[in-house]
């Protein structure tokens, strides 16, 4: 295996470490700013769903895959 191969290889995985060691700074972020945890919640998760399907629109469009049936 080349370096670039395992570059590649490895980089999802250090994004998702990246990511999961940051998550609990958003947690108690988004907990404190509407005044209770449960809202918190509903806020990350509503503000994550839209971020998703911004991305996989945009993925969409890029790529030129037809739209679903």
């Amino acid at each position: 295996m080349n370096t670039r191969t395992a570059f590649l290889a490895l980089l999802p995985v250090a994004v998702a470490l990246l990511a999961g060691a940051a998550l609990p700074f958003q947690d108690a972020a988004t907990g404190a700013a509407p005044g209770h945890p449960p809202w918190g919640t509903v806020v990350s998760l509503a503000a994550g769903g839209i971020i998703a399907l911004a991305v996989a629109l945009l993925l969409r469009l890029r790529t030129g895959a037809p739209p679903p049936r």
